[in-house]
C-alpha cells in the first residue's frame, strides 16, 4: 500500500539500536515473554502502579449533544474512591452493531474534539483535532484529559495532590492507571468492539497513549506523535511524568522497554524533529527486534514529517490510516 512506504525510511546512519539492547541472541517468544514480564514488574513499582485495588468504578453521563458529523456526551468517570475524571464521548452519526474505537490523549477536551467550549488549552489547530478526524472516519471516539486539570490551574497542583495521597505513584503511573478506568467504561459500551480499540495523543498526550498502552492489552494499535521517545532528550524528568530520579546514576530504565511491552501491537511514531528525531530510530529499531520474534516487524513504525513539534497535516491522515487499517481492516487478525 502507498502509505506504508512513507513508513520506516531509516537513515543509514541510524540504522542500528545505539546502545540499545531488548533481545538477546537466540531469543524466542518463550524467553521474552519471561523477560517481558520483569520488565513490566520493574516499571510498574517504579511508577507506582497500580496505587490501590481496582474496584469498579461508578459513570456519571451527560445529556447526548448533536454535531454536524457525531453526537457526543461528557462522562465523568471514578477513577478514585473520592475523584471522578472528565472525558467527552463521541460516537458517528452512522453507527453499526460493532464499531472500532480510539481514547484520545491530550490537555483537554477542546482541542481534540475541535470546539472551544472555554478550556484552558483549547487550540484553534485543525491538525490537533484528532477526536473530530477519527470520528468522521468511523470510530467511536473518547477524549481522557490530563490529569492536573482536575486539581487546580497548573500542572504542581495536580502533582502536589497525587503525592499526598499516593507518594510512590508517579505521573504517568496515575494516568495508565485511570486510562484503565476510563477503557472499563469504553469496553462497556455495547456499540464498542473490544477487540478493535486504540490509542492516540501529540506531545504530553503521546506520552499518556505511550503508557496506557504498555500497560492495558485492551488497546491494540496506538498513535503517538512528537513525545520525545527518550528519556535523556525530553522532559520525562517533570514532577508530572517520572520525576528526577530518571536522572540519576544507575538509572536503567528507558522507553525502548515500554515499547517492548507494547510488542507486538501495532504502534507507529510520527516525529516531527523537535521532540522526537533521528536519535528516536535507535528506540525504534530495539523494539523492532522484539517485533520480529513474533513475525510483525511492519508492526511497529516511524515516520517523521521534518516541520517541527506542531502535527503535520500528512502526517496526521498517516496516523488516521494506521489506525484504520489495524483496527477496522485487519480488525482480528492482529
Amino acid at each position: 500500500m502507498e502509505w506504508q512506504k512513507l513508513i520506516n525510511n531509516v537513515p543509514v546512519d541510524f540504522a542500528n539500536q545505539g546502545s540499545l539492547q531488548l533481545v538477546a541472541p537466540g531469543e524466542t517468544i518463550a524467553t521474552w515473554e519471561s523477560k517481558s514480564a520483569a520488565i513490566r514488574n520493574n516499571w510498574q513499582n517504579f511508577l507506582g502502579y497500580p496505587p490501590f485495588t481496582p474496584f469498579k468504578p461508578k459513570y456519571l453521563e451527560g445529556e447526548w449533544e448533536e454535531s454536524d458529523i457525531y453526537k457526543g456526551r461528557t462522562v465523568y468517570i471514578q477513577t478514585e474512591p473520592d475523584y471522578f475524571e472528565k472525558t467527552y464521548l463521541l460516537i458517528p452519526k452512522k453507527l453499526k452493531p460493532k464499531n472500532a474505537a480510539v481514547l484520545v490523549f491530550y490537555y483537554d477536551v477542546d482541542t481534540m474534539i475541535g470546539e472551544d467550549r472555554g478550556g484552558k488549552h483549547f487550540m484553534n489547530t485543525p491538525n490537533r483535532f484528532f477526536a473530530r478526524e477519527l470520528v468522521k472516519r468511523g470510530f467511536v471516539v473518547q477524549v481522557m484529559r490530563w490529569f492536573y486539570q482536575g486539581f487546580g490551574n497548573e500542572y504542581l497542583d495536580g502533582v502536589a495532590r497525587i503525592n499526598k495521597l499516593y507518594p510512590n505513584l508517579k505521573g504517568l503511573g496515575k494516568i495508565a492507571f485511570d486510562a484503565n478506568r476510563v477503557l472499563d467504561y469504553l469496553t462497556s459500551l455495547p456499540y464498542v468492539d473490544t477487540n478493535a480499540i486504540g490509542a492516540m495523543g501529540h506531545s504530553l498526550g503521546g506520552k499518556m497513549a505511550l503508557y496506557a498502552t504498555a500497560f492495558d492489552q485492551r488497546i491494540k494499535a496506538t498513535v503517538v506523535s512528537e513525545l520525545g521517545i527518550g528519556l535523556s532528550y525530553c522532559n520525562w524528568d517533570a514532577p508530572w511524568y517520572l520525576g528526577a530520579e530518571i536522572k540519576e546514576p544507575g538509572f536503567d530504565l528507558d522507553n525502548h522497554q515500554i515499547l517492548g511491552l507494547i510488542a507486538p501491537r501495532p504502534l507507529l511514531l510520527i516525529a516531527g524533529d523537535f521532540a522526537d528525531n533521528n536519535q528516536s530510530w535507535y528506540y525504534i529499531n530495539a523494539a523492532k527486534k522484539v517485533y520480529a520474534l513474533f513475525g510483525r516487524e511492519d508492526y511497529i513504525g516511524l515516520y517523521n514529517h521534518h516541520s517541527g513539534h506542531d502535527p503535520e497535516k500528512k502526517a496526521m491522515d498517516l496516523g488516521y490510516t494506521w489506525l484504520q487499517y489495524y483496527l477496522q481492516i485487519k480488525g482480528k487478525m492482529i
